[in-house]
C-alpha cells in the first residue's frame, strides 16, 4: 500500500528503517528491521517503542477499529444458530503517537475514507495531533486499495492542502517527504 511505498521512500531518503505491522497483502524490502505484531496492543506497544529515537513517524493504517469483547475457546458451531458478538475499540495507535509525539518529531498519518475526505481528514489532523494527514478516497476504482497508484490529499497542521494527481505509492512517499 502506499503507507509501506510512503515509509520504503523515508527509509531510501532519511534511513528510517523499522515497520511495525502484522499481515500484509504486499512486503517490502526497503527496511534492515521489522518490528512483528500480531494483535493491536502488539502494534501500539512496538510503535511508541521504535517512535522514540525517530524524527519521522508515518503511520498508515490501523489494525482495526473494532475487535470482539470476548475471543471464543473454541470454534462457534453453525448449529447453534448465528452468533452475537460485541465490539469494541481498538487502541489509536496514530493518537497515542501524537500524544507521545516530543518537540522536533513529526508525525504523518494516513485517512482512508469513502465520503467527505477533506472534512474527515483534517478532523483525523486535529484529534489525533499530527503534523501531516494523507488522505485517499477508497471508493476510487483507479487508486489506492488493490492497486500500485493512488490520489491523494495531504493537509498539514498550519491549514495547508495539497491535491496530488494519479501517481504510483512510491512516487506518493516521495512527494509526502518533499
Amino acid at each position: 500500500g502506499v503507507g509501506v511505498s510512503v515509509r520504503g521512500s523515508v527509509r531510501v531518503n532519511i534511513r528510517a528503517s523499522v515497520r511495525v505491522g502484522g499481515l500484509m497483502q504486499i512486503q517490502s524490502m526497503h527496511f534492515k528491521a521489522r518490528a512483528g505484531a500480531k494483535l493491536a496492543d502488539q502494534v501500539l506497544q512496538q510503535n511508541l517503542k521504535t517512535f522514540k529515537g525517530k524524527f519521522v513517524g508515518a503511520r498508515a493504517a490501523a489494525v482495526a477499529d473494532f475487535r470482539p469483547r470476548r475471543v471464543a475457546g473454541e470454534k462457534l458451531k453453525k448449529a447453534e444458530g448465528v452468533p452475537e458478538i460485541e465490539l469494541e475499540p481498538t487502541p489509536d495507535i496514530l493518537a497515542a503517537l501524537g500524544a507521545a509525539k516530543r518537540p522536533g518529531q513529526v508525525v504523518v498519518g494516513f485517512a482512508a475514507e469513502t465520503d467527505r475526505l477533506r472534512e474527515h481528514a483534517a478532523a483525523k489532523l486535529t484529534a489525533k495531533r499530527v503534523d501531516f494527514i494523507v488522505a485517499n478516497d477508497v471508493t476510487a476504482t483507479d487508486a489506492g486499495f488493490g492497486t500500485d497508484d493512488n490520489r491523494v490529499t495531504i493537509l498539514d497542521d498550519a491549514g495547508g492542502r495539497e491535491d496530488l494527481p494519479l501517481m504510483t505509492k512510491y512516487a506518493v512517499g516521495h512527494a509526502i517527504l518533499d
